[in-house]
């Protein structure tokens, strides 16, 4: 039993040594992948720290302004829709949103008649917030992307491709 799991073993890691080798002599390390995450790691990093005197993470200003436009007209919006419209994970959407409701800046909201649905809304000093943050973002946007300069457009319409089609 112990040599057939040697022999397993033995396999399984000369398939990820060759896998490495192959990876490597590839150019995954400067393929588009490897540099799409390098980039949005860079851009994320420059917008976190923007957003830290603000007290708020990217992700926790990205869910706060989709709020802010999803039920800028009254509409009420579930956590689902919220995840979906952020493209984030219901699981963390709805812990981000625990605690954004405990910081006070959004409050769940439920229709009479329907006690298990919670729908997110700002407060108002959640609003405040956003309208804090919203110039910040943009600004950190403006630097960041302001090396494409006319090619900004081009950029924007190839990653909305990536993002609708994958």
């Amino acid at each position: 039993m112990q040599r057939c799991a040697y022999i397993l073993y033995a396999c399984i890691y000369r398939k990820i040594e060759m896998k490495k080798q192959t990876w490597k002599k590839s150019g995954h390390l400067h393929g588009a992948g490897q540099i799409l995450w390098q980039v949005a790691s860079k851009w994320r990093r420059q917008i976190e720290l923007a957003l830290t005197p603000l007290d708020l993470t990217h992700t926790q200003f990205i869910l706060l302004a989709s709020i802010d436009e999803l039920t800028s007209d009254g509409t009420d919006i579930t956590q689902r829709e919220l995840a979906r419209h952020a493209n984030l994970d219901i699981t963390m959407t709805s812990q981000i949103v625990r605690t954004l409701e405990q910081k006070g800046f959004i409050e769940r909201r439920v229709r009479p008649g329907d006690d298990r649905s919670k729908f997110p809304h700002l407060t108002r000093q959640g609003q405040f917030l956003v309208e804090q943050a919203i110039p910040v973002v943009e600004e950190i946007d403006s630097i960041f992307f302001d090396h494409l300069r006319s090619d900004t457009k081009k950029c924007v319409d190839l990653l909305h491709k990536l993002l609708t089609h994958t």
